[in-house]
């Protein structure tokens, strides 16, 4: 009997994806599916993370999601291909500060990067997809944009403002560019076993014990909800919407 992976291989088949956020975490675990399954990517990350080969399935391009310029490269890179079918918005940054501890530059580095690297992609790429006859965005959120979580105030505003912005968008291009949010809750990645291991609360154990399902989720995990959402095998008539992949931890 084939495994659910294995009856999805192939989906992607010729069809161009610009990736932000691919170098780590979730991110990569969806470029790696995504190449699985035929895709050609254009990925872009501060740090080159997904080895691109001349002539292979993989543009990697180097530079900040909120820089328009980076964007435009991509666009490029899209237009040798044929344009750009589906955009993912994976990029994003979580450090923590309590109220107290928020400064300026602070909001507006978490702001610039999780907000406003997704205005920048979207607002170069979806009227692109519209022009072409439609396409397909994915906005990677988090379970913080509805739960709250102490110390994570700004990341949450961040995440929460990704939402309402995808639900707008995708009244505006409704009728030929599905939009949606995909929002995990607790993911083990590099990033999380990182903080584990010097860990001495116990923190990280203990948000286990807020998973109805009882342990983290895993980035690949999170990279097949990603597929979904973007084949519209199944998600044909979902737009506006936000995927929560959480193990129980929010339940709407």
């Amino acid at each position: 009997m084939e495994s659910e992976r294995d009856e999805m291989d192939g989906i992607l088949d010729g069809r161009c994806v610009v990736l932000t956020g691919a170098s780590r975490g979730i991110g990569k675990a969806i470029a790696t599916l995504f190449v699985e399954n035929g895709a050609r990517l254009v990925t872009v990350a501060r740090s080159v993370g997904v080895q691109a080969e001349p002539g292979g399935p993989v543009i990697a391009i180097a530079g900040s999601v909120s820089d328009p310029e980076t964007a435009q490269r991509c666009l490029a890179a899209t237009d040798a291909l044929g344009g750009c079918d589906i955009l993912i918005n994976a990029a994003g940054v979580f450090p923590t500060a309590t109220l107290a501890e928020i400064d300026d530059a602070h909001a507006a580095s978490v702001m610039d990067t999780n907000f406003h690297g997704v205005l920048n992609f979207c607002r170069t790429f979806v009227p692109d997809m519209a022009r072409r006859g439609g396409g397909c965005v994915v906005n990677v959120t988090s379970l913080a944009a509805r739960a709250p979580v102490p110390g994570m105030s700004v990341y949450a505003a961040s995440k929460a403002a990704v939402e309402a912005f995808s639900r707008s968008i995708a009244v505006e291009y409704a009728r030929n560019v599905r939009i949606n949010c995909l929002a995990p809750g607790p993911t083990w990645t590099e990033t999380v076993e990182q903080l584990a291991a010097s860990d001495t609360t116990g923190a990280v154990e203990q948000v286990v014990g807020m998973i109805p399902m009882g342990r983290y989720g895993e980035a690949a995990e999170i990279a097949d909800a990603a597929l979904y959402l973007a084949t519209g095998k199944g998600a044909a008539f979902m737009t506006g919407q936000s995927l929560q992949v959480n193990g129980g931890a929010l339940m709407a």
